[in-house]
């Protein structure tokens, strides 16, 4: 058996799309790091000679242009197996609906990362539908890159996303003043751009803005003491995102805080801020969580039973 994964950072049309997809987090997390472990398994470049026909799998990860479409159906007609993998709320946006509506319909099966998509897409297309959430490669990840914290006199809290996840950290703006105010720390942004940021000119933190390299984004969240990860659970992209950074920053050895009321929230961040061994117990027991749960292996033992299905 021989197959293929087609990440979204792949399925760019022009340079303006491949500059927004290139660095696609899903597409490393769901594409390069599952098929790593899967021997029959590559991935698809576009500047490599790789025909999709040569396969006898195709997986098109968040694939949701008319381009993909075309070609999940010329695979159909030489009785390939095509499986989508649906890894976010995309279906909301009108241009969108189209192409990830004809791929569900030609899909042999289809993949969720969320229990949230996972239920939407049971209940449109009734197709057997696999849940396989976001899990990262623990060997670029290892034991040694566990921050171990120390009592310092500035901590910082760490936000990472992008232009269009921005809006999110603006709903924590409040907490943050009020904790701010208890105990001083630095906020750390990592962003494409910073735009969309609504700092209030009453909210004395102390903000920095980094720009998203790939390169340095692991150092720049390990020299930080907590991350925050906040969601709009309200609205149903908020639903629909999976909690990569939240395991991102575990791998790493951080502590997050992510949900709650604004009680909650303050109380757990002060909580961190205070004291070095909260923190050290905290990310200690995230990284256990990755190893036990969100090891990039176990989703390619789950692909791997779906292959054998088909």
């Amino acid at each position: 058996m021989k197959v293929l994964f087609i990440p979204f950072s792949e399925t760019w049309q022009n340079e303006e799309q491949k500059a927004l997809v290139i660095n696609s987090a899903s597409s490393r997390w769901r594409c390069e790091y599952v098929a790593k472990y899967i021997p029959f398994a590559e991935i698809y470049k576009r500047d490599v000679t790789k025909l999709p026909g040569d396969f006898d799998v195709v997986v098109f990860q968040k694939a949701y242009t008319q381009e993909m479409v075309v070609i999940a159906k010329f695979l159909k007609l030489q009785g390939k197996k095509i499986v989508f993998d649906l890894c976010d709320a995309d279906w909301v946006k009108p241009e969108a609906f189209l192409p990830i509506s004809e791929m569900a319909k030609l899909a042999d099966h289809l993949v969720a990362s969320t229990f949230y998509i996972q239920e939407y897409l049971i209940k449109i297309y009734r197709k057997p539908t696999t849940l396989i959430v976001d899990r990262i490669d623990l060997e670029k990840y290892p034991d040694s890159q566990v921050k171990c914290h120390a009592q310092t006199e500035n901590q910082r809290i760490v936000w990472v996303g992008n232009r269009n996840t921005i809006k999110y950290l603006n709903l924590f703006n409040e907490v943050l003043y009020q904790t701010c105010s208890e105990h001083p720390f630095t906020l750390r942004l990592i962003s494409d751009q910073f735009n969309e940021y609504q700092c209030p000119d009453s909210m004395k933190v102390v903000t920095e803005e980094i720009k998203w390299n790939l390169d340095t984004v692991d150092g720049y969240i390990r020299d930080c003491d907590i991350m925050i990860n906040p969601h709009d659970l309200n609205e149903e992209v908020g639903k629909a995102k999976s909690d990569n950074k939240t395991i991102l920053a575990w791998s790493l050895g951080l502590p997050v805080v992510s949900h709650g009321n604004d009680k909650r929230i303050k109380s757990l961040l002060l909580a961190y801020l205070k004291s070095a061994e909260k923190r050290n117990k905290a990310g200690l027991l995230g990284r256990k969580f990755v190893k036990e749960l969100y090891d990039s292996k176990i989703s390619a033992t789950e692909y791997r039973l779906i292959f054998n299905n088909l």
